[in-house]
């Protein structure tokens, strides 16, 4: 997160430590939010877990991740629009998440069906990575510690 004491002045022209602090934690949940959609959902290729795919009794588990996606991208387009890096990864990710086919991702249980999973598990998985990339410089914030870091 944003350090006690940091200089926040200069960020995008604002001399608002709150502000500042309000955008780290933007930057953390959004961290969060995209690994929310990570490999322990569905298990392995070796060992797939349909059952417990997001949202399966409501049959809203694809649908979930397409909103979120495009959630987050409207956010980081308010935060900084000037990441195309990021703004690929998310158009990515949401041409793949919507592209599945498969409202509750009950494909993991398939051979063929995983492949295609797990091509959007990549394309979030590299979304983050590159948001991380270009937004903590452009926002001047960093990932801070939480309880899901195992430390």
């Amino acid at each position: 997160g944003v350090e006690r004491g940091a200089d926040l002045r200069g960020w995008h022209g604002h001399d608002d430590r709150e502000h500042g602090e309000r955008c780290g934690r933007a930057h953390e949940a959004g961290h969060e939010q995209g690994n929310a959609h990570g490999h322990e959902q569905m298990g392995s290729f070796e060992t797939p877990h349909p059952e417990r795919a997001e949202a399966l009794v409501s049959g809203r588990s694809q649908r979930n991740l397409v909103l979120s996606l495009q959630a987050m991208q409207a956010m980081v387009t308010t935060l900084s629009p000037d990441v195309p890096g990021t703004m690929a990864g998310f158009d990515r990710a949401v041409r793949l998440a919507t592209g599945l086919d498969d409202p509750v991702f009950a494909g993991v249980a398939t051979p063929t069906g995983r492949l295609r999973v797990e091509a959007v598990q990549q394309a979030v998985a590299a979304l983050i990575d590159t948001a991380l990339a270009e937004l903590g410089p452009e926002l001047d914030v960093g990932i801070g510690f939480n309880a899901a870091d195992g430390d």
